[in-house]
C-alpha cells in the first residue's frame, strides 16, 4: 500500500516469511504458509481506494492461512482447530486492521502518499477547493473537466490516474487571486 510496488511486496513477503519460518524451528511448511498468505494480502490491497479492501484482504489472508494449515496437517483434531486454525484465521483479520490503523503513520514517517491520502485531497470539502468554488467557480468547473480527461488519459497509458486527477483539481489554484 505504501509504495504500491509488486516486486518490493514480493521481496518483503519472502523475507518476513523466512524469518517466521526460522522462528518456528526452521519449518519450510510454516514459511510457505505465511508467504502465500502475505502474497495474497499484498495483491488484495493493490491499488486500494476504499477501506472495504482491508476487510476483504484480512478475510482472504485468514482463509489462506487456515487452508494451508489444514493442508499441512492432514488429520487435524478439534484441539488443532482451536489452537492453530482459528488463531491463524483471526491473525489475518487483526493484521489487516493494524495496517488500516497505522497506514497514515507510515505515510508520514516515510513521506509517501497513498491512494487514501489522494482521495482525502480530492474531497471537495478541502479548504482550498472550497475557496476555489466560491472565488472562481468557472476555474473550478474547468478543473473538474480537466481532471476527468487527464485521469482517463493517464489510465490509458498506464500512469497513476488518481494522482493525475488530484493534480488537475489543483492545477489552476493560483487563479483564485485574479479569477
Amino acid at each position: 500500500l505504501l509504495y504500491n510496488d509488486v516486486q518490493l511486496s514480493f521481496a518483503l513477503s519472502f523475507m518476513a516469511s523466512s524469518l517466521v519460518g526460522l522462528m518456528v524451528g526452521f519449518s519450510l511448511q510454516e514459511m510457505m504458509m505465511f508467504f502465500v498468505g502475505s502474497l495474497c494480502g499484498s495483491y488484495a490491497v493493490k491499488d486500494a481506494r476504499n477501506r472495504d479492501v482491508f476487510i476483504r484482504a484480512g478475510l482472504l489472508i485468514g482463509i489462506v492461512h487456515a487452508v494451508c494449515a489444514l493442508l499441512i496437517h492432514f488429520n487435524p483434531s478439534m484441539d488443532f482447530f482451536k489452537q492453530t486454525v482459528i488463531p491463524l484465521f483471526l491473525n489475518g483479520i487483526v493484521c489487516s486492521g493494524l495496517v488500516m490503523v497505522s497506514l497514515k503513520i507510515f505515510e508520514n514517517v516515510f513521506g509517501e502518499i497513498t491512494n487514501f491520502t489522494l482521495l482525502e485531497r480530492s474531497d471537495s470539502s478541502q479548504p482550498l477547493l472550497k475557496r476555489l468554488v466560491l472565488e472562481a467557480p468557472g476555474t473550478y468547473h474547468h478543473s473538474l473537466i480537466v481532471s476527468n480527461l487527464s485521469e482517463a488519459a493517464a489510465e490509458a497509458i498506464g500512469a497513476h490516474g488518481l494522482l493525475t486527477r488530484v493534480g488537475a483539481y489543483y492545477h489552476d489554484i493560483g487563479k483564485m487571486v485574479k479569477p
